[in-house]
């Protein structure tokens, strides 16, 4: 079957295909607010959590069927395996070990007291939150996080 008269100007419409690819790119695109405490749920999971820009994050995960745990992001890395996190807020410290891989997880008695110290910590806050670890800090300002971390958080993998 021979098609006449079926002209595409290949040129110009991969032209526009790449010009609206690099505008897309271009665009920085994050999965939750950036500057402010915030809230979601998506496929299940409960997040909460305070994202300063693409290189600096805390999130507070809680899967229902899953696990519950809190990620931290400085620099655009996460806590090295077992080092140790310390979060400093309302004249508190908590020092937390980082899993093998890098989170915090809420599994035992004493990271499960940890989890909810610091949500405890964060919603009563007024000032900021400094988190450390591996010779790297990020502060985040408390504004706004009472009204986006729940007064009853979702359990520890200790209280499942």
């Amino acid at each position: 079957m021979r098609r006449e008269g079926l002209k595409v100007d290949v040129c110009r419409s991969g032209s526009a295909a790449i010009a609206l690819t690099l505008l897309i790119a271009a665009e920085t695109v994050y999965a939750e607010p950036v500057g402010r405490w915030w809230s979601g749920w998506g496929m299940g999971v409960t997040e909460y959590g305070f994202t300063k820009d693409d290189r600096n994050r805390l999130l507070i995960s809680c899967d229902p069927h899953g696990e519950t745990n809190v990620s931290v992001l400085i620099g655009g890395r996460s806590p090295k395996p077992r080092s140790i996190v310390v979060f400093n807020v309302n004249g508190q410290t908590i020092q937390w070990e980082a899993s093998a891989i890098g989170d915090l997880k809420t599994g035992s008695h004493v990271q499960s007291s940890y989890y909810y110290a610091l949500i405890d910590e964060i919603r009563r806050g007024n000032g900021s939150l400094r988190i450390l670890f591996d010779a790297r800090s990020v502060s985040f300002p408390l504004k706004g996080s009472a009204r986006e971390l729940p007064s009853d958080p979702c359990p520890s993998d200790f209280g499942k």
